[in-house]
């Protein structure tokens, strides 16, 4: 379309202005700056991206093993004093690095499988978990008093350690837009030695 009414133009008007106008159709020398200017916003919005998803997954990634140190160090324990819970959290931040530890909000708790009625016609008890003893770091949250006991743990009588870690994570771009992003993971973990890991000899089990 742009070329036919160049071309009409040259026919027109012969001499100079025919010959700049002829220059004008067969030059290609702004294309590859026209070209870039157009690809470079939609190559920095790539490269962005995938940094922010990157470090995301990283991040979680570092949650999910905060989550497992907490509540393996606590399911190691026989008996949890104060200093101890206090170093199973530093502990547990340290794992965290290179990223901000201290604004992890962590929660480890005691959990007591009950049975809540006989067992059925395949012989499974039906079972409510319940929470013995809970310590919380950073503001973390306490669980619910009755907990779903997941598969694997389902043994009445018994008890395990659950620990809850929450971490806001906040993107390097679109962080204005989104704001922090919480990022959790929470953890299931079976006791060692003992049948209950105790807190200042608190203990819920016969």
């Amino acid at each position: 379309m742009l070329r036919s009414i160049i071309f009409r133009i040259l026919e027109r008007n012969p001499g100079p202005l025919r010959r700049r106008a002829a220059g004008l159709v067969v030059s290609t020398s702004g294309v590859a700056a026209v070209e870039f200017a157009m690809i470079l916003p939609v190559m920095l919005a790539m490269y962005l991206g995938m940094v922010v998803v990157t470090t995301g997954v990283n991040t979680d990634r570092k949650l999910t093993q905060v989550s497992r140190t907490l509540a393996d160090l606590a399911g190691r324990d026989t008996d949890i004093s104060d200093t101890e819970m206090t170093d199973i959290f530093n502990a547990s931040i340290e794992v965290m690095r290179p990223y901000d530890g201290s604004l992890a909000k962590m929660t480890v708790s005691s959990i007591v499988v009950e049975a809540t009625g006989p067992a059925d016609a395949n012989g499974k008890v039906p079972v409510q978990g319940r929470v013995c003893w809970s310590d919380m770091h950073n503001g973390g949250l306490p669980p619910n008093p009755a907990v779903t006991v997941p598969d694997g743990f389902q043994t009445p009588s018994s008890s395990y350690i659950l620990a809850h870690v929450e971490y806001a994570y906040s993107p390097i771009v679109g962080n204005g837009i989104t704001g922090p992003l919480t990022l959790s993971e929470t953890t299931p973990w079976p006791v060692r030695s003992v049948r209950e890991v105790q807190r200042k000899g608190v203990k819920c089990l016969p």
